[in-house]
């Protein structure tokens, strides 16, 4: 299941209240809660780095094509 703009915007929370002071953030995703300490602070940025990049590839999974088709008119 794809990560979503929520689940990246809920692991920024967290991230800004650890690095405020907060003991303990909780985070839920996938369908699970976790519990991150201020000790694992580098672990919770690289979740959010990896959530940042499947965000980033499923939005920009839409392309746009021109075809040009040129004739002659002759069969």
């Amino acid at each position: 299941m794809p990560y979503t703009e929520q689940d990246l915007t809920d692991i920024e929370t967290a991230i800004r209240k650890l690095q405020s002071g907060e003991r303990v953030a909780s985070v839920a995703y996938d369908g699970k809660t976790v519990s991150y300490s201020q000790v694992q602070l580098g672990e919770l940025i690289s979740l959010r780095d990896r959530m940042r990049q499947e965000v980033k590839a499923v939005a920009g999974t839409w392309t746009r094509q021109i075809r040009v088709s040129t004739s002659k008119g002759v069969e």
